[in-house]
């Protein structure tokens, strides 16, 4: 059994190794091949599993001139389809049987049988493989049936523990088996053949209670093939889909953009500080309500940038919000005060230049509270929405109307739920970053992308191959880190159509502009996707913009 798995394994791999490289997708392959008839002589071995000489005997005697025999055929066949066939097989084996199981001489008695099956036969090959460039090596399996008859028992003991016979006797059986054929010429192959049998009990001339006797044939043998050169290996239009008949060569070159290099790199971060005050104060409590949690946020952001030597704050501006309860003169007071603690608080903390932080205010954050009510499920939104985008009407007086619209309890919960979320204090703190050399931005384009400009960017993505994971992962960081930026989804786009994601490239290239690359690249897009019209005009208008690389996507579009 072993030896048999060893044997089937060795037909899978040659069907691996000799199937060669499919066509390329973008070029109808060639059509698998339909055999011609042929016809096939084999030789080779056999070993029957009988009432008494079953696989247990081989432990006991070894595959030897005991438990073997001999076997050979001759067979006509021929293919319908690519896959399906169909042959005609006549051998001849001579057979074992063994008296008794327990007869320690192990003595075996010999016969014969002629067979006739009609085989069913599958092209694993042709059907795993259709495109491969060369037809030098099929694998098919099999399946049959037929007659066996059986004769050379005479004078012989077939048994001394069941009813036997000596006469001839007809057989039926089943076959399946592997077929395995390497083209050795055009009209020849070598071939080998592995078979398991299932026959009708009394076969080895024995009625047991055994409903079927067996046997296995192993066989090598030459094969010939018959008009050849009429055989279907060429592309039939009729075969081939509508769309495969349209299909056209596309080269998907594509043109990379180098962004302009900054001059100073600016860079921004802003934030919220959520800080409470005692009613009517605009002194900061550094332990008040939630004000250690909001006061580190700022101070977080501040040490990020502090902590990078390559980085500079150049201003930090402040703009204090009121929320809109209460007579508008003391919120104007409130929301200059505050915003004026939080600078002095700062101050106190680092050692800034006081030019260096910048204070605006808003009195009442109504654009806050319109927000609010937009996404809200009140009963009088819109009439709500109204008041508080009526600019005209003095600040108290709109307060006093949306009071009266949503009553009492309602206001009382703004007061404790809606309102504290009023008043704010947002920073925004502007820095400078230094020029990086292209070792220091390899290093940091993974951590920190933020501290590089799109052209070093660029560099990091040119220092690594064309097609390597660390380029396309540098050109992609750009276009996440710049998504409005042309230049940098132009270029992403260029790295989707080279990977054929044709998805992403759509996307990229709606915020690519209308440069000559961009439109090339539309072109592409629309190449690969098969729209052969749109790419041409595409390519053409690209081509008269001065992009050379247009001529080779649609090799005939230009001519």
């Amino acid at each position: 059994m072993k030896k048999r798995r060893i044997l089937f394994a060795v037909f899978l791999s040659l069907a691996y190794a000799i199937e060669g490289t499919a066509e390329n997708d973008s070029i109808p392959a060639k059509k698998a091949e339909t055999d011609p008839w042929y016809l096939e002589v084999f030789g080779g071995v056999n070993h029957s599993m009988n009432e008494n000489l079953d696989d247990r005997l081989v432990h006991t005697i070894g595959i030897s001139g005991q438990s073997l025999g001999s076997t050979a055929k001759i067979g006509v066949g021929k293919e319908w389809t690519s896959i399906w066939g169909w042959r005609g097989i006549l051998g001849y084996n001579s057979n074992k049987g063994r008296a008794t199981f327990y007869n320690k001489d192990e003595r075996v008695y010999s016969f014969h049988s002629v067979e006739l099956f009609g085989d069913i036969t599958y092209d694993l090959t042709d059907n795993l493989f259709p495109r491969r460039k060369h037809n030098g090596f099929n694998l098919k399996i099999f399946a049959g049936f037929g007659g066996l008859q059986t004769f050379g028992f005479e004078n012989q003991i077939l048994s001394y523990t069941d009813n036997y016979s000596n006469s001839p006797r007809l057989n039926w059986g089943a076959r399946i088996g592997f077929e395995g054929r390497l083209r050795v010429s055009e009209d020849v192959c070598i071939g080998a053949e592995l078979t398991q049998y299932f026959i009708d009990d009394h076969f080895s001339g024995v009625a047991a209670n055994y409903p079927l006797d067996g046997r296995q044939n192993l066989m090598v043998g030459l094969i010939w093939l018959f008009n050849h050169k009429n055989k279907i290996s060429h592309i039939d239009h009729y075969d081939i889909p509508n769309e495969l008949l349209n299909k056209r060569v596309v080269n998907p070159v594509v043109v990379f953009v180098e962004p302009k290099a900054e001059g100073v790199k600016r860079r921004v971060i802003e934030g919220q500080a959520f800080l409470d005050y005692p009613v009517n104060e605009t002194i900061i409590y550094a332990d008040y309500r939630n004000n250690p949690s909001e006061l580190r946020k700022i101070m977080e952001s501040i040490d990020v940038v502090l902590r990078d030597s390559t980085v500079k704050i150049s201003s930090i501006g402040i703009h204090g919000y009121a929320s809109p309860e209460g007579p508008y003169d003391k919120n104007v007071r409130l929301a200059k005060g505050r915003a004026e603690a939080l600078r002095t608080y700062l101050l106190n903390l680092y050692n800034f230049d006081p030019s260096v932080i910048t204070l605006t205010s808003t009195p009442e954050d109504w654009e806050g509270l319109e927000k609010y009510v937009s996404s809200s499920q009140l009963n009088n939104k819109e009439k709500i929405l109204e008041i508080i985008r009526s600019t005209d009407i003095p600040e108290d007086k709109r307060e006093e109307q949306i009071k009266v619209i949503i009553g009492a309890d309602l206001y009382a919960d703004w007061l404790s739920n809606v309102y504290p979320g009023l008043r704010h204090s947002d920073y925004t703190i502007n820095y400078t970053v230094r020029n990086y050399t292209l070792d220091e931005a390899r290093r940091i384009i993974t951590k920190h992308p933020n501290l590089l400009s799109l052209n070093e960017m660029y560099q990091v993505a040119n220092s690594y191959p064309r097609d390597s994971y660390k380029h396309n992962e540098a050109m992609s960081i750009a276009a996440r880190l710049y998504p409005n930026d042309e230049i940098a989804n132009l270029n992403a786009a260029n790295i989707a159509l080279r990977n054929n994601n044709l998805t992403d490239a759509k996307h990229y290239l709606e915020n690519a502009g209308n440069s000559p690359q961009a439109i090339h690249a539309r072109g592409v897009l629309a190449a690969l996707e098969k729209d052969y019209s749109k790419a041409e005009q595409y390519l053409k208008e690209s081509y008269s913009l001065g992009i050379k690389e247009s001529a080779q996507v649609l090799p005939d579009a230009l001519k």
